[in-house]
């Protein structure tokens, strides 16, 4: 088993002191910890089959739902195709629905500034 680094951070945010809100900058932390380099060292250091399935089932939970946000979202979608969908993932398995160029630049468009779509407006008027 090798040890390895790992960092957990804290963004920068502000805390109230005596009434007075205070900025703290980011943090960051770091230490050593030995998961194992397979399942059998895992189940070596953690001695407990149950807790590695709950927390591999927690993770998949967390991708299922994903999914179903996603096939929930598209148009058109019912619960049936949701379902289809779900019953096509493979807990793990990233797979990436390509988006709609055109909504996406939409939904860029609607966070502009007006100053900003002007500026845009002269960009496509070049490119088009």
């Amino acid at each position: 088993m090798a040890k390895q680094v790992w960092v957990a951070k804290i963004g920068a945010h502000t805390v109230e002191v005596d009434g007075k809100e205070v900025e703290v900058a980011e943090q960051s932390f770091q230490a050593d910890y030995d998961f194992g380099n397979d399942l059998s060292e895992l189940q070596k250091k953690v001695n407990n089959d149950d807790t590695i399935f709950k927390a591999a089932k927690a993770q998949f939970i967390i991708g299922l739902r994903r999914i179903i946000r996603a096939a929930g979202g598209a148009e058109g979608s019912t619960p049936e195709s949701i379902q289809e969908k779900v019953s096509k993932w493979i807990p793990s398995v990233i797979t990436r629905v390509p988006k709609d160029p055109v909504q996406q630049a939409l939904s860029a468009i609607s966070g502009m500034s007006q100053e900003q779509k002007d500026a845009l407006k002269l960009a496509l008027a070049d490119e088009l």
